[in-house]
């Protein structure tokens, strides 16, 4: 699993996704972790339906109410990828909904739902609720403590008021995003947002 998973983290996807399906069909104890890792791949793929099945049979083999919302997040994630923003938003408020009935309400969980919704919102156009979404992202992402979904957060907030017209904004936060990014130490994501902020 180790192996198949630093396949994954190094961006090696046809490695990374015939390894996930040795380890699922030898359905042991790292069946449902394959498969969760199988899900991003075929997402990678572009092969969306597969993606969305993985996932629908995750969230269907379990009574777990916090990997059931786990799963519910991963299927608006990929119906967001299909561009099919109206069952992308379904998907993501029946997470939100079985986060709050069972109180399962983590901040760094609570962030990257409202980044997911306030990601959708922007994809639609709809401004207004995406900076709804991603103010409620921001609070979420702060009380966390993890600087890497921060900065995540920070950077769509600059996508929003960049597609407002807005470049004072979004360069203030490009560069919180940034400075988050630079404690974290990932090159990518600080190289991503370094052409983000030249291009303003």
């Amino acid at each position: 699993m180790e192996k198949a998973i630093q396949y994954f983290e190094d961006e090696d996807y046809i490695k990374a996704f015939k390894a996930f399906i040795e380890i699922k069909d030898k359905r042991d104890k790292n069946h449902k972790s394959a498969l969760f890792y199988l899900g991003y791949c075929y997402c990678h793929f572009k092969k969306y339906t597969d993606a969305e099945q993985t996932y629908l049979e995750l969230l269907n083999s379990t009574k777990d109410n916090d990997d059931k919302a786990m799963y519910l997040h991963q299927i608006s994630m990929v119906k967001r990828l299909k561009e099919d923003y109206e069952s992308a938003l379904h998907y993501n408020q029946q997470e939100l909904s079985l986060r709050k009935r069972f109180y399962l309400q983590a901040p760094l969980e609570m962030a990257t739902l409202y980044y997911e919704t306030s990601l959708i919102r922007l994809l639609e156009k709809k401004y207004d609720l995406a900076l709804e979404s991603v103010e409620q992202a921001l609070s979420y992402a702060n009380q966390s403590l993890d600087k890497m979904t921060l900065g995540c957060v920070c950077r769509l907030y600059g996508d929003i008021y960049l597609a407002l017209g807005n470049k004072k904004m979004c360069r203030k936060y490009y560069e919180n995003s940034l400075r988050s990014f630079i404690i974290t130490g990932d090159d990518k994501a600080i190289e991503g947002i370094k052409k983000r902020i030249i291009k303003i």
